[in-house]
């Protein structure tokens, strides 16, 4: 299927498997909902949100989604760190 024959639901979920696809979203599918949908998968899909819609909103979803993922780096650190002193003790 071409870009030009995509609906505006199907532009929402190819952003939300991999939010660079923004790249290629035509501008009259660059809504609020769908750049929202593509930093979450991706901040680096910011590059590609027309000026008017980087929003307040759009950056806090982007620092909540890093904070969460930041988040989950730690503990799987912290579990790993348990696991090689626990080995190391043996």
């Amino acid at each position: 299927m071409s870009t030009k024959q995509k609906t505006p639901e199907q532009w929402l979920e190819a952003v939300k498997k991999d939010g660079l696809t923004l790249k290629i979203v035509p501008m009259a599918f660059k809504t609020p909902e769908v750049c929202i949908a593509a930093v979450q998968q991706t901040p680096l899909a910011l590059e590609f949100v027309p000026e008017e819609l980087k929003t307040l909103e759009l950056f806090q979803s982007v620092i909540s989604r890093m904070k969460r993922k930041a988040s989950a780096l730690s503990k799987k650190l912290i579990c790993s760190n348990r696991k090689a002193k626990t080995k190391s003790s043996r």
